[in-house]
């Protein structure tokens, strides 16, 4: 098998790369990414004969030249939410990239992996199904570019052949670890003796969120055939719904003097919904992320 993956070099690509290498039946991975904010150090880290790195914008890169493979895994995004009212030419941006990788796709008879977002659901007050078009409540320009881009892939029904993953928040290390997501950025913050910024109203409150290995086994388990999934399907993809509170709790054992500091307004990244992984959970995946486990790896790395 052969696949590219878009974006190789981020906080999922790095980790998901390291164990792509060591399947025998993946003969090429090609990666491309634009390398932006010149966060190049995963590069000293991943070196195997199997890899063939890019450095290159998706938007202006000729793809044809590489209509040879199987799979193609496109992680490359803008994926900050709460910036994303700051910067919706660049979110835009997702959208335009993601139209010519499919049509790529398509043409070519390649195989499509397309990780969405559960901020697709936006607010709920009731567990929301990724069957249920009527709990779509998108509440940031991010959020509303993944529905247009899900919208997009499946008019492709009968000539594309896609899986659709709706991810809860990442968290977890990896060497492309970035610091904007709610827990990851919460360890970094505590790591350095910072106040921890939480919507008060939200504190009691739950949010999905996705180990970063559980996502990385969810690709290899595919890849492997490992579980019984459906292409052309879209699947909630996260470990568990957790509230803020306990969330918090696990730092204070690991830092018991953390400061939290009560905002009056609204934060994009804390607002409330409890998602499903039935759907997902059917296909004899099992998810055994650890929160506890996560937060200590992330500290100690930090501190």
């Amino acid at each position: 098998m052969k696949i590219i993956i878009s974006g190789g070099f981020g906080h999922i690509g790095t980790s998901l790369i390291k164990q792509l290498i060591k399947l025998k039946t993946i003969k090429k991975i090609l990666i491309i990414d634009n390398f932006v904010g010149e966060k190049v150090y995963p590069l000293f880290s991943i070196k195997n004969k199997k890899l063939t790195i890019l450095y290159e914008d998706l938007m202006t890169y000729k793809l044809d030249k590489h209509s040879d493979y199987d799979l193609f895994i496109h992680l490359a995004a803008i994926t900050n939410a709460e910036k994303s009212f700051e910067t919706i030419n660049m979110i835009e941006k997702n959208y335009d990239i993601t139209k010519k990788v499919v049509n790529f796709c398509r043409k070519n008879k390649i195989k499509f992996i397309f990780p969405s977002s559960t901020s697709v659901y936006g607010t709920s007050k009731r567990i929301v199904f990724e069957n249920d078009n009527s709990v779509l409540n998108p509440q940031s320009p991010y959020a509303k570019i993944k529905i247009k881009e899900e919208n997009l892939i499946k008019k492709y029904q009968k000539n594309l052949k896609f899986l659709i993953f709706r991810l809860g928040t990442i968290y977890g290390f990896s060497d492309g670890i970035r610091f904007h997501t709610a827990i990851n950025k919460f360890c970094f913050l505590a790591a350095f003796n910072k106040e921890l910024p939480i919507w008060k109203k939200n504190y009691n409150q739950h949010r999905p969120y996705l180990c970063l290995n559980d996502f990385v086994r969810l690709i290899m388990s595919i890849i492997n055939k490992r579980i019984n999934i459906n292409y052309n399907e879209t699947y909630n993809v996260l470990t568990h719904n957790f509230k803020l509170n306990q969330i918090v709790d696990i730092l204070r054992k690991i830092k018991p003097n953390i400061k939290i500091k009560f905002v009056k307004s609204p934060l994009i990244n804390q607002k409330t919904y409890l998602v499903s992984n039935d759907k997902i959970k059917k296909t004899s995946f099992r998810f055994t992320g650890n929160l506890e486990e996560s937060i200590m790896k992330t500290f100690k790395k930090l501190i």
